[in-house]
């Protein structure tokens, strides 16, 4: 389908990625955005922002609805929250 329109063809990554990443550095104001709205932990970040690793998923029922996420993902976020 992606070759119709002109891109390559999806090749799955070797690693675990996440749906949007966000790399702060470039001035995003996510860092501000957390802190605004009471995430007070974000205040030692400005001097050196994160690059964010946001993962969506969707699900068809409400927002107490399961869903699933891959143990390379879990991996992922155990790593991140270690550097907290």
């Amino acid at each position: 389908m992606r070759n119709r329109i002109g891109f390559d063809a999806f090749l799955p990554p070797d690693k675990p990625t996440t749906t949007f990443t966000i790399d702060e550095a470039s001035g995003s104001g996510l860092t501000e955005l957390l802190i605004h709205h009471s995430y007070h932990r974000a205040k030692k970040w400005r001097e050196n922002p994160p690059t964010y690793h946001i993962e969506v998923k969707v699900t068809t029922g409400d927002l107490e609805s399961s869903f699933s996420l891959k143990p390379a993902i879990l991996e992922l976020v155990g790593h991140a929250t270690q550097m907290l």
